[in-house]
């Protein structure tokens, strides 16, 4: 797509995901989400700045998709076939899930995994934070039959945000996940066809201030569910789902309404495209190096713990750049991250 036809407050909205992406990624040794090394202390802190940057970005990313994709589908009225749009997310998402995943465990792994069924079975999943490809595959097609079921949106839409929380968060080929975050991709794809261009200056006032009150409200609750034995399975996937769900449309409405406000002072700015254009790329390349620094070198070891995760994060976000720089200067990395 040239820089012409970019929908700018789309960039807007890529660059910002990529960029709560890597500090999550940073800063998830204190949240849990990764193991933390011997020698970093607890910093509670740093512990909330990660959750807060995770606590609506995987949901916006989808959002996004789901918003070019209605953008196609109802604007420029792109003909979408079953069959073409398995081939191109096939090429898009399932390719690079393998080949990069083949490095990730050559890096991070043993290549011997995949001669057992559950490492074979593991790898299709995606290695690391790859399974987010195969999800993404899976939400583009059960979108395209979703889109022609005849039944209003106001009727629609809340069915499937029930399909989404009751769905099973378990190794499924990205199936699983895929049925979660369906109901993102939806909402996105429902503002595109609607043309929601617009949401006044008082709604992005109360969209703020709702979503911090209702992150600090429910955000503890939900630790609480994670780390409690209390509850049967099916039980603890619903909860998990549903506790963020209040925040996470929250978070997305206001930066969407944020972007299409600024959208106007970005038309000619050009690290905004580069950010945006890069961002693929980026978030193949980052937990590559963040996974090294933090577990294979001694890094820990000689930078103070209120700086290592700021340090990891300039570092990460440097060395990814230049990373795709370098992949985008032959064409097959351009045809796998671009």
């Amino acid at each position: 797509m040239g820089h012409s036809s970019r929908i700018i407050y789309i960039d807007i909205l890529r660059s910002l995901c990529i960029l709560l992406l890597l500090t999550y990624h940073s800063f998830a040794i204190y949240t849990g989400g990764w193991i933390k090394p011997d020698n970093v202390p607890d910093i509670p802190l740093y512990g909330w700045i990660g959750k807060l940057s995770y606590s609506f970005m995987l949901p916006m990313w989808v959002f996004i998709s789901g918003h070019i994709w209605g953008h196609q589908v109802y604007t420029t009225k792109k003909v979408i076939t079953l069959k073409g749009l398995i081939i191109k997310k096939l090429k898009k998402l399932i390719i690079p899930t393998f080949v990069f995943g083949i490095l990730y465990i050559l890096a991070f792994g043993s290549i011997l995994e995949l001669i057992k069924p559950i490492g074979l079975f593991l790898f299709f999943c995606g290695e690391g934070h790859l399974w987010f490809l195969p999800m993404l595959f899976w939400v583009f097609v059960f979108s395209y039959f979703l889109i022609r079921i005849p039944l209003p949106e106001h009727i629609l839409f809340p069915i499937v945000v029930i399909i989404s929380i009751c769905s099973w968060n378990l190794p499924s080929l990205g199936i699983g996940n895929g049925i979660y975050y369906l109901m993102f991709f939806y909402f996105g794809l429902i503002t595109a066809k609607n043309n929601c261009m617009s949401i006044r200056l008082i709604n992005l006032v109360v969209f703020l201030i709702s979503f911090i009150l209702l992150f600090i409200i429910l955000n503890p609750i939900l630790d609480n569910v994670w780390h409690s034995d209390r509850y049967s399975r099916p039980i603890f996937q619903i909860l998990i789902h549903l506790i963020p769900l209040p925040y996470q449309f929250v978070g997305i409405m206001f930066f969407y309404g944020l972007a299409l406000r600024f959208e106007k002072y970005f038309q000619d700015n050009s690290i905004i495209t580069f950010i945006a254009g890069y961002s693929f790329g980026i978030y193949i390349a980052h937990q590559f190096i963040l996974f090294w620094l933090y577990y294979h070198t001694s890094l820990s070891e000689h930078i103070d713990p209120m700086f290592l995760p700021w340090f990891a994060l300039i570092t990460t976000t440097i060395l990814s750049v230049l990373f795709v720089n370098i992949c985008f200067r032959f064409k097959i990395g351009r045809k796998f991250l671009s």
